[in-house]
């Protein structure tokens, strides 16, 4: 093969390979759906939210709060473009759900929900979480 064929060759592979990384492709088992990044994030959260039964799976929560969950498409600015060429894009998924009681009671003034920001990567570990109490649940990020 020639020089310029190879140049082409690399080319090519090193722009699917950038592609894929910036759509947060996981190698280990491709795309994530968005049922497992909701999954992830609540369960995440599990130990915080007061309207999580005891033994409840993610999934059962999902069905019962179909609207407690979003994927955030924009990315704070502390996530630099080079994660993002790198494989490391973080995904951001929104967790809203009511606090415990306990919780309610310890601090009565704020509202009696939380909305989470849960980072996710793209293979659907979750790192970590921002968010604030909010009087009600708000619809998306």
């Amino acid at each position: 093969m020639t020089a310029p064929k190879w140049i082409g060759i690399a080319l090519i592979f090193l722009s699917t390979i950038l592609f894929l990384n910036v759509t947060s492709f996981c190698y280990h088992r491709g795309y994530a759906s968005q049922q497992e990044l909701f999954e992830n994030a609540i369960l995440h959260q599990a130990s915080n939210m007061g309207d999580l039964s005891p033994g409840e799976s993610a999934h059962a929560y999902l069905s019962k709060h179909p609207d407690c969950c979003s994927v955030c498409e924009w990315a704070p600015p502390s996530q630099s473009f080079l994660d993002t060429i790198l494989g490391n894009k973080l995904r951001y998924v929104r967790v809203a759900y009511r606090l415990k009681q306990a919780e309610l009671d310890q601090y009565p003034k704020g509202g009696d929900f939380y909305e989470a920001l849960v980072e996710v990567t793209p293979c659907g570990r979750t790192l970590h979480r921002i968010g604030m109490r909010v009087e009600e649940r708000s619809g998306r990020c």
